[in-house]
């Protein structure tokens, strides 16, 4: 992933022990959201990691939270639409 994201940089093994990617999948399986995965260097390889970006093609706007997702398809969701009317 991290070399298909434009500007991505090198990938090395180690990155994928500190990578988001597969906890956010766990979390929200949305086929509207695309995640980007960028390399980011500390000083010295200290801070070094994977910097993970993601972007709804439905709603066409910027994820702040991808294991949450952008909200929109949520409201599709018959059961969450009525729990969220109940309170």
């Amino acid at each position: 992933m991290i070399e298909r994201t434009p500007g991505g940089g090198p990938w090395t093994p180690d990155l994928c022990s500190r990578c988001a990617v597969p906890r956010i999948v766990l979390a929200n399986a949305c086929p509207h959201m695309v995640l980007e995965a960028r390399a980011k260097t500390g000083i010295l390889g200290i801070g070094k990691g994977v910097e993970v970006s993601a972007h709804c093609t439905r709603s066409l706007q910027d994820v702040a939270e991808p294991e949450i997702g952008c909200g929109q398809c949520h409201l599709d969701l018959p059961d969450i639409t009525s729990l969220a009317e109940e309170t």
